[in-house]
């Protein structure tokens, strides 16, 4: 009998520890616990089995977390119960396709400006904080602006929306 792939939240996720040493694997249930007892903060890199790269907590779980959110409808009849939508890019210098969900990078963007203001004189380690998260989000949404192949950002985009 075939078993079917693991749900999101099964997945095996892994974080890295303060001397940057991997820990896991954990489900995404088991690493919302973590977070909640201080064991992984904002800033703490994780890694979902399969992906290539480490990310910050928040933005490696913001797609599955988005994704398990129920979806509203303004039409109760409808089998449709909402709408996503992403940027289509095709790089300008070789041709390829990626996508990138438009809510994904708004949240993004929402972060990098709310980071740019939590500066407190009183506390300089905030100050140092703000600027990592700042960081880390312009370095992710370079990424998703930029060609999975030749690293152009040099692009034509867009809107697709996809009933959901």
């Amino acid at each position: 009998m075939n078993t079917p792939p693991p749900l999101p939240n099964e997945a095996n996720w892994y974080y890295a520890n303060a001397k940057n040493e991997p820990q896991g694997p954990f489900t995404l249930n088991e690493l919302r616990r973590l977070k909640k007892e201080g064991s992984i903060t904002q800033n703490t890199l994780v890694i979902k089995e399969g992906n290539s790269e480490w990310e910050p907590y928040p933005l490696a779980v913001a797609f599955i977390e988005e994704a398990s959110q129920p979806r509203k409808s303004n039409n109760p009849q409808s089998s449709i119960q909402g709408k996503m939508s992403e940027y289509r890019r095709t790089c300008r210098v070789c041709g390829k396709v990626w996508h990138s969900l438009v809510e994904r990078e708004k949240t993004i963007n929402r972060d990098i400006r709310n980071n740019s203001c939590h500066y407190c004189l009183c506390n300089p380690e905030v100050d140092v904080q703000a600027d990592r998260n700042a960081a880390a989000s312009k370095s992710e949404i370079s990424r998703l602006k930029t060609c999975p192949d030749c690293h152009s950002a040099n692009y034509n985009e867009e809107i697709v929306t996809h009933g959901v």
